[in-house]
């Protein structure tokens, strides 16, 4: 039993320090190695989008899939294709695997709604992103392409500190269940406290950030 902790022990090390987050300490940490230094000139640019799916029982969170269906046929007729996850991840896929090559994308277009601040996966998404731009602003900014839902509050610091409060509440109410959980449910649950520690950064750049409200503005934004 004691080598099988250690094993479990050792796995979530090696897959924390691989998504950039550090057990020990609260400091941010990063892997040169996983980083992404920019496009490289010599490869097509890859082009992905980052959102959270229709909330049918709710109408007024909005069509954001079908946001995400112009946006990838208007993209199509410029001859540019967006990799998105129902197109990416087939039966029997995993969905871990996917978002990490998200992440690497060059180019990532960020559908962000309520609905998206709230989805785990989406946080755990836009955190690897932020990892793999370095937790640098320019860098952030050069890979990535926002366009906010108008039921998107991130524009004063109360906005964005409830945002930052959900996710830290939630990593308080799993702390008493941690030793009950799985190697890829530690991960998790280690990446929702770094979460909770930079989104109010994270969302203070986007909110600081002039980006488009109409889905052609977009288009020239991500593409041009």
């Amino acid at each position: 039993a004691q080598k099988a902790m250690e094993a479990a022990i050792t796995a979530v090390v090696a897959e924390a320090q691989r998504l950039g987050v550090s057990p020990k300490g609260d400091q941010l940490s990063t892997k040169d190695s996983t980083m992404t230094a920019g496009p490289d000139p010599a490869k097509p640019v890859s082009y992905y989008v980052s959102y959270a799916w229709n909330d049918n029982e709710d109408p007024a969170a909005g069509n954001i899939e079908g946001v995400v269906d112009d946006l990838c046929a208007k993209a199509k007729k410029r001859g540019i294709d967006i990799h998105r996850d129902k197109d990416n991840i087939t039966l029997g896929g995993r969905i871990s695997e996917y978002m990490a090559q998200l992440a690497r994308g060059d180019r990532i277009i960020v559908i962000l709604s309520d609905r998206y601040l709230k989805s785990r996966a989406c946080m755990l998404e836009l955190y690897e992103i932020w990892i793999q731009a370095r937790a640098e602003d320019a860098t952030f900014l050069e890979k990535v392409r926002v366009f906010t839902h108008p039921d998107t509050k991130i524009f004063t610091p109360v906005d964005r500190a409830k945002v930052a409060k959900h996710w830290a509440d939630l990593y308080e109410e799993e702390k008493p269940l941690l030793d009950h959980m799985g190697v890829a449910d530690r991960v998790g649950h280690l990446a929702l406290k770094k979460f909770a520690a930079h989104v109010g950064d994270i969302l203070s750049l986007v909110a600081d950030t002039l980006h488009p409200r109409q889905l052609d503005d977009l288009l020239k934004y991500s593409f041009d």
